[in-house]
């Protein structure tokens, strides 16, 4: 059993007895986001209409062409997104101590997804947290972009200024066209691999309240070094996962399966780096004391199957079973090597 699996065996013992929570929790968010969109095309609907449309159409003039556009539907879109920001921002990060608490055997009730509104302070942290991952991953984004965008770019000029019924133009718009399209293809899955040194701010945030989202973040870089990939293919594990729910229904079982293991793998990765930071260096990574966390994450009854600890994967037996895993003694640690958990 490799990592992923444990992780995964580990998540659904977790969701155990609590999936009622879970569907509870994927209902409101359904149904808030239901809410902001039939305002949202409720609102446009009005706008749209004659008497108030003509408010809204404004003369655009551009390479000579002269258009009559109207500009309501993107000014309540912009407005529409602005509120949803507000809203649903604390919810989410709510959302997710609830899953970082029930990973560590603590079974919250559905209303505590709500604490963010309670303080003036978590609420308006939350917003600032969503803010700043949000711009920074915007500005990777067009970053990576900015290549592929110039081909684009550099293509459209092309035929734009040239004479089209030029074979040579029209070859050369092609190759760059298709150039262009490659490299943003190839650009954009590196960011998204590149973004994933954030991967661990989110539970980072929730896990303490004390701690600042520059500090988060600072710490989900470090950690996160030389595990992004393992990460990405973590997540395209749950691809046939994610086909499934085309079908509606497997959602109430896939979003919160998905959700569970991503806590318990971010876990895994910042107990993981943070006793690398300790003296001994990797070697702490491996110790029985130092991964109760590991044994907490995902506890549950003695009557139900036991949880595997994930820190220990790599000295896990090739084919055991999950019970044979659980059950394996852990190697005493001499009495001068112990290291006195934080």
């Amino acid at each position: 059993m490799n990592l992923r699996q444990q992780v995964k065996y580990n998540a659904k013992n977790a969701m155990r007895n609590h999936y009622g929570k879970a569907v509870a929790i994927l209902l409101i968010l359904f149904a808030v986001g239901m809410i902001f969109f039939l305002f949202n095309a409720l609102f446009i609907r009005i706008l749209n209409m004659q008497s108030f449309s003509r408010m809204f159409l404004y003369r655009i003039t551009f390479f000579g062409q002269t258009a009559i556009v109207n500009i309501a539907e993107p000014i309540v879109c912009a407005v529409s997104a602005v509120f949803a920001f507000i809203a649903i921002t604390p919810l989410m990060l709510g959302v997710t101590r609830w899953y970082y608490h029930l990973t560590d055997g603590k079974a919250d009730e559905v209303s505590s997804i709500f604490d963010y509104y309670v303080s003036g302070r978590m609420f308006f942290r939350s917003l600032w947290f969503a803010f700043h991952m949000g711009v920074r991953r915007v500005f990777w984004y067009l970053l990576f972009m900015l290549p592929g965008c110039a081909l684009f770019s550099v293509s459209a000029w092309m035929y734009w200024y040239f004479d089209i019924n030029n074979e040579n133009v029209v070859m050369m718009g092609m190759v760059l066209f298709m150039l262009a399209a490659f490299i943003t293809v190839v650009m954009a899955l590196l960011c998204t691999i590149f973004s994933l040194r954030y991967y661990l701010a989110d539970m980072i945030v929730v896990s303490d309240d004390k701690i600042s989202t520059f500090q988060a973040v600072r710490q989900s870089v470090r950690y996160m070094k030389g595990n992004r990939v393992d990460i990405f293919i973590f997540g395209l594990s749950f691809l046939p996962w994610i086909l499934l729910c085309v079908f509606i229904v497997p959602i109430v079982f896939v979003v919160p399966y998905i959700k569970t293991s991503s806590i318990i793998y971010a876990r895994y990765l910042y107990e993981k780096g943070r006793l690398s930071q300790q003296p001994g260096g990797q070697a702490n990574a491996n110790r029985e004391e130092e991964t109760q966390v590991y044994q907490r994450a995902s506890a549950q009854p003695q009557e139900e199957e036991p949880m595997v600890d994930i820190l220990q994967f790599d000295q896990t037996p090739e084919h055991a079973t999950p019970e044979e895993t659980a059950a394996t003694p852990p190697q005493e640690i001499p009495a001068d090597d112990a290291q006195s958990p934080e």
